[in-house]
């Protein structure tokens, strides 16, 4: 039952975000991401969807010009961030799953197409024109880990990255569908 109420709001979502849903999703990306740095975060979700998305980038950006670089510990983090969506949402088929993901980067102006597991396309990336391609390389452990932790497991790797140049960042992800 939980499934299809969620089945239902994730359609809606899809066709309409709020304001306000976007930019407490970019809270809580914020909060995860300054877990992974180990450092304070701040408050973005009252600012509109633009403006928390912006002060999201200029924060990712202090955290990397800090200089930690702790991969692991961003994919850790964004990890237990996506396995306790999975849970709320009580998805368990991949097209659910997928459609999840790509409403979530969506809503962080990262526009995905492809499978999950399979391979995803980035086709654009609003941090693309701001990232270097190693801040680019780094930031990919919190992509890495949330869909993982979305996904009940599996692996991102990237072959192509906007950021180095390329018409678009391809990955691949495999395995997946744990519980």
């Amino acid at each position: 039952m939980r499934e299809k109420v969620f089945r239902l709001v994730l359609g809606a979502l899809e066709r309409n975000t709020p304001p306000l849903v976007r930019s407490v999703e970019i809270q809580l990306l914020l909060n995860l991401t300054a877990r992974g740095f180990g450092v304070a975060g701040e408050c973005v979700w009252i600012r509109s969807p633009e403006g928390a998305l912006s002060a999201y980038r200029d924060f990712s950006l202090r955290c990397m010009s800090g200089g930690q670089r702790n991969g692991e510990r961003l994919f850790r983090h964004a990890y237990r961030t996506g396995e306790r969506i999975r849970r709320l949402t009580g998805f368990t088929a991949q097209e659910d799953l997928r459609r999840l993901v790509f409403y979530l980067y969506r809503n962080l102006d990262i526009h995905m197409t492809g499978l999950i597991p399979g391979t995803i396309t980035v086709t654009d990336c609003s941090f693309s024109r701001h990232y270097t391609p190693q801040q680019c390389e780094i930031m990919s452990h919190v992509d890495a880990g949330l869909i993982a932790g979305v996904q009940g497991g599996g692996r991102l790797r990237f072959t192509r990255r906007l950021t180095q140049g390329c018409g678009c960042c391809t990955a691949c992800f495999t395995g997946g569908a744990g519980r």
